[in-house]
């Protein structure tokens, strides 16, 4: 069964070049834009990891990590992106219950290899 990834972004071209990406290594995302669709996913089914973008609107970003980590558990793997330079809205995020940070623009590769730190994943290559 392919591992299922939650991705919270408003941004559209994030959304469909991660779909493209994380389809060559198996795996299906699904694209939310706020808090509202997150937890809608969730009663549909769990993802086996959450990435949350920390750079939306009123950070809701946050508010995601927050209500993930309530619905899902402790355990659950959230991954919060976010600019380098917003030092204090990361802190905010791992503080919150973000498993891990991964600095915008996203380079899939190093993204995939942190999601499969955290599902203690192996199957899927890095691609060239």
């Amino acid at each position: 069964m392919p591992m299922t990834i939650l991705l919270c972004t408003k941004e559209t071209l994030l959304q469909t070049t991660l779909s493209f990406r994380f389809r060559k290594v198996g795996w299906v995302l699904k694209s939310v834009s706020d808090e509202a669709a997150a937890k809608k996913a969730l009663n549909h089914s769990y993802p086996d990891l959450a990435i949350v973008d920390l750079h939306m609107p009123d950070y809701a970003g946050l508010d995601i990590i927050q209500m993930l980590r309530r619905e899902a558990g402790a355990e659950f793997p959230i991954i919060a992106g976010s600019q380098l330079d917003e030092v204090a809205l990361i802190r905010e995020a791992l503080r919150l219950g973000a498993s891990d940070f991964i600095g915008k623009p996203y380079r899939p590769d190093e993204l995939i290899i942190r999601i499969q730190k955290l599902t203690k994943s192996i199957s899927a290559p890095v691609l060239e």
